[in-house]
């Protein structure tokens, strides 16, 4: 049984190529990077790791930041939990 990948959004594969999303769109624009796939229910572009690390190898970059997308919740969670305590 093959193990199913976790799809990202447009967003969070930025965040791993340390790019923002409107290069992602700019790139596919003008065809240089592979169109993304798109998310049945709402038409949002998606990608895998392999997706991503493909875009990565196409553009040049070097490195690709798989852990961001966990930074960027732990940071945003961090900022609530400070909001409701100077609110309290």
């Amino acid at each position: 049984m093959s193990e199913q990948k976790k799809d990202y959004t447009m967003h969070q594969a930025a965040l791993m190529l340390d790019v923002h999303r409107d290069t992602i769109m700019y790139w596919e624009e003008k065809g240089l990077i592979p169109s993304a796939r798109r998310n049945p229910k709402n038409n949002y572009r998606v990608y895998n790791i392999d997706d991503v690390m493909k875009i990565a190898e196409m553009r040049g970059i070097g490195a690709v930041d798989e852990e961001a997308v966990g930074k960027q919740k732990y940071k945003k969670q961090r900022e609530r939990e400070r909001k409701r305590q100077l609110e309290a």
